[in-house]
């Protein structure tokens, strides 16, 4: 089943690629953000001398790895929506084919309202299924 849907991602394994290098970042920066408010908490409680500059130094870190956490989620949900909507374009259009190709035995076989099924719920819950695996299955073990 998978190696019937790849062909459908041809092409498309740069922004899969930017999609997952943006989930990465973002796990990367959220991960990061409780050690540097352990280490200013430390470096406040064991130190009593300019710690002012000290927090504002890494208080302006901790917003900067929001930011850069913030950028590389956007680029997840934008490259991931974009590949996840070509792909079910691309199973829609060949679904499409393949039912006008049919002969009129085949379609007296199979309803309408099945076929539009088919070629609606079925095609956007793998699309949805596509679009779920690049934002969260690459953060599922961080």
């Amino acid at each position: 089943m998978v190696r019937k849907l790849a062909k459908y991602m041809k092409g498309m394994v740069p922004l899969c690629l930017l999609s997952i290098s943006g989930m990465i970042i973002e796990a990367m920066c959220e991960l990061s953000l409780p050690s540097i408010a352990n280490n200013i908490y430390n470096s406040v409680s064991t130190q009593g001398t300019d710690t002012k500059g000290y927090v504002l130094k890494m208080g302006a870190v901790m917003l900067g790895l929001a930011v850069l956490g913030l950028v590389g989620g956007l680029v997840t949900m934008k490259t991931s929506s974009i590949v996840s909507q070509r792909f079910s374009y691309r199973v829609r259009e060949a679904m499409y084919e393949k039912i006008s190709a049919f002969s009129f035995k085949n379609i007296d076989q199979f309803s309408t309202s099945s076929l539009t099924t088919r070629l609606t719920n079925d095609v956007t819950t793998i699309q949805n299924l596509v679009m779920m695996c690049l934002r969260i299955l690459v953060r599922a073990p961080s």
